[in-house]
């Protein structure tokens, strides 16, 4: 027994030394990323040279709408402390504050819980029948993700997030959107200016809304590739493979022209921890490091996908990767920072850069102006 105490206690030093000098090089590079986010507001002292790229880290946390249980908010309170230095953007679905029995003090407490002075809210939109019915659009319950037909019995409190927002007529689209912006402005969510689609599943029709209700950037895009595993027998990989396929893993933002203005469409091509391994994930970055060194001017985006409504299985993996992604970028001695949704109105996204750039204004007229000739007024 004494053995087994003595092994156990230097065990412990072991790991107490492994954990201290862990978290310091954690701290280290993790100051990096959040010092540095230069041109992106918010961060940075506009020092950052324009050129010179970087690998920026989007990470997304998905609301999906569905519940807020304790054992997930936990899950995400614990990784929100180890990294508080990390910028999130949240894509949250209006439809938690639609249900029946809501209580919006509860919700918007539990969001903002979770949320950093840095980090950004933005908007997920899907076809919820609670939130369908306050935006007075007529609900339709299938085809749904997993099935051509609706699941009998399956809504007991709110039902519809694995309804394809593309079905839906285009005016009503419109009614989903601007009652969901609604609802972020009265909840004090304020004015999201990124979006994404539930399931992937964004139409032409969700950009023209987009672009008309002032919101610039959309996050709805996936590689259809990474969904094979866990979705190829389900609708949602047929319909994600339909929509997005030229979207790979290493796909990143463009431009989308609408009739409202253009629109920044930004791949959440990796799709979500929850359906990558570390391997995956691991060689992904290791790929991205490559792709960056062909032109180290460019900024590189990764993003990594963690949602409200699995944290509690999916943080230990979204943790273990951002180790992973930490160390390979200090052995490659490779430029990380933070990515955040550039939220300045005269800005515009470069693609050749890979960033957004201060908007130039069009060159004076070289056209001779014409001389103005007054008309004599009788007296």
């Amino acid at each position: 027994m004494k053995h087994s105490k003595t092994a156990s206690r230097r065990n412990s030093l072991w790991w107490q030394w492994l954990g201290s000098f862990a978290l310091v090089a954690l701290c280290l590079l993790g100051g990096a990323m959040s010092s540095d986010r230069a041109p992106y507001p918010g961060g940075g002292d506009g020092s950052e040279s324009s050129d010179e790229g970087k690998i920026r880290l989007l990470l997304a946390m998905v609301w999906e709408g569905r519940d807020l249980a304790p054992h997930n908010l936990t899950a995400l309170t614990e990784f929100r402390r180890d990294y508080p230095d990390l910028s999130v953007v949240h894509l949250i679905s209006p439809a938690y504050f639609t249900k029946p029995k809501a209580n919006a003090a509860q919700i918007v407490a539990a969001i903002r819980s979770q949320m950093q002075p840095q980090d950004q809210a933005a908007l997920l939109l899907g076809p919820w029948k609670s939130l369908a019915h306050a935006a007075q659009v007529i609900y339709r319950p299938a085809p749904t993700f997993w099935s051509q037909e609706a699941v009998p019995g399956d809504c007991q409190v709110d039902c519809g997030g694995d309804v394809p927002l593309n079905i839906y007529p285009d005016a009503d689209v419109e009614k989903l959107l601007t009652k969901s912006l609604k609802l972020f402005d009265s909840h004090g969510l304020g004015r999201p200016i990124g979006l994404a689609v539930q399931g992937w599943m964004a139409s032409q029709a969700v950009h023209e809304a987009a672009t008309k209700a002032g919101i610039q950037y959309d996050l709805s895009a996936v590689a259809p590739d990474l969904l094979v595993r866990r979705l190829r027998h389900f609708p949602l990989y047929a319909w994600a493979k339909a929509l997005w396929s030229e979207i790979t893993p290493h796909s990143q933002p463009y431009v989308i022209d609408t009739a409202s203005g253009p629109l920044v469409e930004i791949p959440l091509s990796l799709a979500s921890v929850d359906y990558l391994t570390r391997k995956e994930i691991d060689s992904l970055f290791k790929e991205y490091v490559g792709i960056w060194r062909e032109n180290p001017r460019r900024d590189l985006i990764f993003p990594l996908v963690l949602t409200q409504e699995t944290a509690m299985h999916a943080v230990p993996l979204m943790k273990s990767s951002l180790q992973g992604i930490f160390a390979a970028a200090a052995v490659s001695h490779v430029p990380l920072a933070a990515m955040r949704l550039p939220d300045e109105g005269a800005m515009v996204w470069d693609e050749k850069l890979n960033r957004p750039v201060e908007k130039v204004p069009p060159p004076p007229s070289t056209q001779p102006s014409e001389s103005k000739v007054e008309t004599p007024v009788a007296h």
